[in-house]
């Protein structure tokens, strides 16, 4: 019986190591490497997001070109039709730009409004005289103007002699929405 117990205890040790490791496999290993599994998969699908939205995302500079394009396109889009009643205003508002450029012996005549589909044009022929400068000063004012204003016609006379003003002739139309 001694002997027995004796070989009883030599294995018990043994046992208990064993039973010790499958008890910490399934205590600790197994549940461990459930959630690794369920980290990598997750890991995984994010992958697939994260190229999903990369190819997505690459779209944007080609975008962001096309955006500068149709700013430069579109760049005096902004520029306000003003209503038929304000028409008055807006010729004020050229001949203080006449009136400010230092130009010489302004004219202006105003042509019948033409009616378009959607807005009214009225011609208006200048003829303006003035050094260069004036001249050039007086041309970017009007390409300044916050309301639509386009030249059609710029004819520009050499002066006979030297020191003379140039003289200018333009004919540009201005646009009004309908009433």
């Amino acid at each position: 019986m001694a002997k027995l117990r004796q070989t009883a205890e030599c294995w018990m040790m043994p046992v208990l190591t064993v039973a010790m490791g499958v008890g910490a496999t399934v205590a600790v290993y197994v549940p461990q490497s459930h959630k690794l599994q369920s980290i990598k998969t997750g890991i995984a699908s994010r992958k697939l997001v994260l190229a999903d939205n990369s190819k997505k995302a690459a779209v944007v500079p080609r975008m962001m070109r096309e955006v500068q394009v149709l700013k430069s396109r579109y760049k005096d889009f902004d520029s306000r039709l003003p209503r038929s009643k304000e028409l008055g205003g807006f010729l004020q508002e050229i001949t203080a730009i006449q009136q400010n450029s230092a130009l010489v012996d302004p004219r202006m005549e105003t042509g019948s409004p033409v009616s378009e589909e959607l807005f009214n044009t009225m011609p208006i022929k200048m003829r303006l005289r003035g050094r260069y400068m004036a001249l050039t000063d007086f041309l970017r004012r009007l390409g300044q103007m916050r309301r639509l204003t386009r030249v059609q016609r710029l004819m520009v006379s050499i002066p006979q002699q030297e020191g003379d003003d140039l003289s200018v002739e333009l004919l540009l139309n201005i646009y009004f929405t309908k009433n």
